[in-house]
């Protein structure tokens, strides 16, 4: 059986970090993908959980807007309040990659070679490509 799900949007929030109890860094968001164009142009909303240290890197250096790919599986939760059964769905995320934009492309040293905007994939076991303790220009 096969649970994978890609996506590529922007955040619709600010991500909102928190601890469980055993100590594990647990980060939510959500992430807004379009499809269709023109008059058929239709917005849908991702609920998107990320845990360990991807959920630390997603809370110090994503931001409302930031665009993002996320890979990862869907999960449903339900729940019922008041008598009536709820199901939510969300995206359990191990991988999250920042994606640059322009405006970064453009502040950043090319060194002569073209940027290409790609920016290392984050997992819960590795944060490539950047040192944890510089800031990321975007």
């Amino acid at each position: 059986m096969l649970n994978k799900v890609m996506l590529i949007g922007r955040l619709g929030r600010d991500p909102e970090r928190k601890t469980t109890q055993s100590g594990k860094s647990v980060c939510t968001f959500t992430l807004a993908t379009d499809t269709g164009y023109g008059d058929n142009k239709k917005t849908d909303w991702h609920n998107i959980t990320v845990f360990d240290k991807t959920a630390d890197n997603c809370a110090k250096y994503l931001h409302k807007g930031s665009p993002a790919y996320v890979e990862g599986r869907i999960a449903y939760d339900s729940y019922e309040k008041d008598g009536i059964k709820h199901t939510t769905t969300k995206i359990i995320a191990n991988t999250v990659l920042f994606i640059a934009t322009s405006k970064v492309n453009a502040q950043a040293p090319t060194n002569g070679a073209p940027s290409t905007g790609y920016q290392p994939p984050m997992s819960d076991d590795t944060f490539e490509g950047y040192p944890l303790d510089d800031e990321i220009p975007f």
